[in-house]
């Protein structure tokens, strides 16, 4: 399985670009111009799963120079499939803690 975790200090971001390009994988339309920073009202950030695919994907075409937003420098790490995990975040580094069921 992917996901995809923040490598620095900052925290968890998707640039213009990567919101873009993850609005019309999930099939939403954005405006041109009509959202100025940050994401729209109906995508919060914090809130997609980090196992995503499409967010995977997203940042393996974009890569992370162009998906990682200021603040951020997004990986795509692979774990074992079936495979319970967490992540744990300090000052907005973070990491991939496995879990027990």
């Amino acid at each position: 399985m992917k996901l995809v975790i923040n490598q620095c200090y900052g925290g968890f971001g998707l640039a213009g670009e990567a919101i873009w390009a993850y609005a019309k994988a999930k099939g939403r339309e954005i405006r041109h111009g009509r959202f100025f920073s940050g994401a729209p009202p109906w995508l919060d950030e914090k809130k997609i799963p980090r196992n995503d695919p499409d967010l995977v994907e997203v940042l393996e075409v974009l890569g992370s120079d162009i998906a990682s937003g200021p603040l951020a420098d997004l990986s795509v790490e692979e774990i074992p499939d079936g495979t319970d995990w967490e992540i744990i975040e300090h000052d907005g580094l973070e990491r991939v803690v496995f879990t027990r069921p």
